[in-house]
């Protein structure tokens, strides 16, 4: 016990011995962890650069799923305007004393209560042009809105050392102001590159009627809407090793068809004018 005592409080402290053996211990813990630290950042990077090409084409086809799902149309919820010579509906005579909206080509055709309706372009199967929701100013009291036009297509990769299998890049036009110009410029735009390497990119469109993805989007009920798109992309790799995603996305707007509900108020016009008495009653 008296031993301990000493030890305990001897003046004489650590001995070299013991100093070493300290050092030689704190010496081989730093290098464990350096090593382990090396190991850990080497693997990290080299996960990194095998997958940076993975990462690029997923994060180009999640912006096109993000563009896409915000797409806009008041034929979600209103039907197109009939041709000239037609019978007009009860609601094209209520509007006809209005001023109506002046089609062009950003917006070719109007609703019957005269709502714009936004084009949809697709003038080759790597193309795709269409109206969004999905903006967000990053300046205060900017002139801009939630409404931006997008368009994707492809190109002839500008870089020198592209891979002359898959010599095509995958461009985005992003135009959130003035939205309601008569016409596109995108010659004044800057598109910015969203995925290189690529070898080959379709859209396909829903068909409602025939419930089959289709090479053209239009048809004659519906032409100027779109409720899902198929996205068919290949690209190679450094090794030139090809790689096929294949991707379906869809608006967020429900299912609702405009034509049959204003249909069914004609067949049944006394369900309007309950709705209406209803209306009155609760104002």
């Amino acid at each position: 016990m008296k031993a301990k005592d000493q030890i305990l409080h001897s003046p004489n402290g650590f001995t070299l011995l013991e100093i070493i053996i300290s050092i030689t211990i704190l010496s081989f813990l730093m290098l464990g962890v350096y090593y382990l630290t090396e190991n850990s950042t080497e693997g990290t990077a080299r996960t990194t650069r095998e997958d940076l090409a993975k990462m690029q084409i997923e994060a180009a086809l999640n912006r096109i799923e993000q563009d896409f799902s915000r797409i806009y149309t008041p034929l979600y919820y209103k039907a197109i305007k009939g041709k000239k010579g037609e019978q007009p509906t009860e609601l094209e005579s209520m509007t006809e004393e209005f001023p109506s909206f002046e089609t062009n080509e950003r917006f070719p055709a109007v609703t019957k209560d005269n709502q714009p309706i936004p084009a949809i372009k697709s003038d080759s199967p790597a193309d795709l042009l269409f109206l969004s929701a999905i903006n967000q100013r990053k300046i205060q009291n900017a002139k801009e809105s939630h409404f931006v036009w997008i368009k994707y297509m492809l190109r002839d990769s500008l870089d020198e050392n592209r891979n002359s299998n898959a010599p095509f890049e995958l461009i985005r036009y992003y135009i959130p102001s003035d939205i309601y110009a008569p016409d596109f410029d995108f010659e004044k735009i800057r598109p910015s590159v969203l995925l290189s390497n690529i070898k080959k990119l379709e859209f396909k469109f829903w068909n409602s009627s025939k419930k089959e993805f289709a090479d053209d989007f239009k048809t004659p009920d519906t032409p100027y809407l779109l409720r899902a798109i198929k996205v068919e992309l290949i690209t190679v790799d450094a090794k030139n090793i090809e790689a096929k995603f294949e991707r379906i996305y869809r608006s967020i707007w429900p299912i609702f068809d405009p034509r049959l509900d204003e249909e069914s108020s004609k067949r049944n016009p006394q369900d309007n004018n309950i709705d209406d008495e209803n209306q009155d009653n609760e104002d």
